[in-house]
């Protein structure tokens, strides 16, 4: 909502029928608005909790989560995934499921720690996200990037600022 400061655009489903939903982060936590099937220019109505207003001031999180502000929600099979890393600068990488695209999210699961390829105190992780098109033997493929705090540290170790990907086995975030 307005107030509260939601970056729209971090994420966006398709794959729910009549509708696209576009998901956003605001003080940390997601949320979820959603227009006609692809028609981003059409009145959004943005999730209230328990109902859809037109007002963006009428906006709560979808789930009470603090999150990376880059996530990803896809449709499996008859589920919807949300995958985040958890805010600040943790590692942990996480998902959740739902019947809805929009709310009910439940059975947390830690799918993995993010870490660095190598052991520096100036790196971080940040920005998980999933890849459901690139699934392969039923595993997803969940990305992170890795950056340094010492812009310096970048140009001597190519290792110090890349993306690093990892597979999860669905029947983790599914259990």
């Amino acid at each position: 909502n307005d107030t509260v400061g939601v970056h729209w655009g971090h994420a966006v489903c398709d794959e729910a029928p009549g509708f696209t939903y576009i998901y956003g982060l605001g003080q940390g936590k997601p949320y979820v608005a959603r227009v006609p099937n692809g028609d981003v220019l059409a009145p959004w109505e943005f999730f209230t909790g328990t109902a859809w207003s037109n007002d963006p001031n009428d906006a709560n999180p979808m789930v009470d989560f603090m999150g990376s502000e880059q996530f990803t929600v896809f449709k499996y099979g008859d589920e919807y995934v949300y995958v985040s890393q958890a805010g600040g600068f943790s590692k942990e990488v996480v998902s959740f499921t739902s019947d809805k695209p929009y709310a009910g999210w439940i059975n947390k699961q830690l799918l993995f720690l993010a870490e660095p390829p190598v052991t520096d105190s100036n790196l971080f992780v940040y920005n998980a996200v999933a890849h459901p098109q690139f699934m392969k033997d039923d595993r997803l493929l969940v990305s992170y990037n890795v950056n340094s705090f010492v812009l310096g540290d970048v140009f001597k170790d190519a290792r110090k600022y890349r993306p690093i990907f990892y597979r999860v086995p669905m029947g983790l975030i599914l259990e």
